[in-house]
């Protein structure tokens, strides 16, 4: 086809598909409308590169936020929104649980993982009874983390819930900011 001093060469729309195998991720609305919105806030540099690599690979996952703390962790959720938080429980200014709870208050509904190193169970019992969905340790495989978003979200969709406890409960835990 011709129109003035361009020319244009039109597909029919299954050779351009044909075309663009390989080039480009196809997807349907349906799983774009359905991807999970995720935020890491993870102080250690590596830790989130690795969740970000795996979870990137994953078609119903978006990453929309990394941070490393809990101011910035606050800035960017107000900013990005994300439908699921990934926390560690250890960050320079504050536990895990902390900024969970903080979260919390400005969305009551917003889902947290936790990610521990910690083989005690006190902190993963802390962490459930301050609004955690669950706690995962970091050495997991990848597919676990997956199956542990995924598994969250399920509930969420299928009206699950579970119990926030008020900062008084955590603190008689042990667990400080």
């Amino acid at each position: 086809m011709t129109s003035g001093r361009f020319s244009f060469n039109i597909l029919p729309m299954d050779k351009m598909i044909e075309s663009l195998k390989g080039k480009v991720e196809v997807q349907n609305d349906m799983q774009i409308m359905n991807r999970t919105r995720i935020m890491i806030v993870d102080n250690h540099i590596g830790v989130r590169m690795g969740i970000t690599t795996f979870l990137e690979s994953q078609s119903d996952f978006e990453l929309v936020a990394e941070t490393s703390n809990r101011m910035e962790a606050m800035t960017r959720y107000s900013k990005d929104k994300p439908d699921l938080v990934l926390i560690n429980s250890c960050l320079p200014d504050s536990s895990g649980i902390h900024l969970m709870q903080d979260l919390h208050q400005v969305n009551s509904k917003v889902p947290a993982i936790i990610l521990t190193t910690s083989k005690y169970s006190y902190l993963s019992e802390a962490a459930i009874t301050a609004g955690a969905a669950c706690t995962i340790n970091k050495d997991v495989s990848g597919q676990a983390l997956v199956s542990a978003i995924r598994d969250t979200m399920d509930k969420i969709e299928n009206g699950s819930a579970w119990r926030r406890s008020s900062l008084d409960e955590i603190d008689k835990l042990g667990i400080r900011p």
